[in-house]
């Protein structure tokens, strides 16, 4: 009996610490210093709306004025906790056409550094 409770006993305490390992993983990879970021170069003539893509979600991170750049964190819930794969496009202000990257992988601290051409089809980005 006394060998059956130190098992239990054993049993609960590695389940209590893994379930915690994971939120202070979390926590860490939240950290600024962590924290996925994009960078926009915009050569283009028109200001650009940005928004991150994740499946079906998609969220407005800000806007770029013509001939202009700006960095922007990337959402956690968006770059899907540690790692995840997101979309990025380029909504041209009052003109149609736009710029959808590819799926990018996001780790934590990563950087995504995106040049909007005047021709969106000659826009390209890179991940550091």
């Amino acid at each position: 009996m006394r060998f059956l409770r130190t098992c239990l006993a054993a049993a609960a305490t590695a389940a209590t610490l893994g379930a915690c390992a994971p939120l202070a993983e979390q926590a860490h990879l939240n950290t600024p210093e962590t924290r996925p970021t994009l960078v926009v170069q915009n050569n283009n003539w028109s200001e650009m709306v940005i928004y991150v893509m994740r499946g079906t979600t998609r969220a407005r991170l800000g806007h770029v004025s013509s001939m202009s750049s700006a960095k922007f964190p990337i959402p956690d819930v968006l770059a899907g906790g540690p790692y995840g794969e997101v979309r990025i496009m380029a909504d041209p202000v009052g003109t149609g056409g736009r710029y959808t990257s590819s799926a990018i992988q996001i780790v934590p601290g990563a950087q995504v550094e995106i040049t909007l051409a005047n021709n969106l089809a000659m826009s390209h980005y890179s991940v550091f």
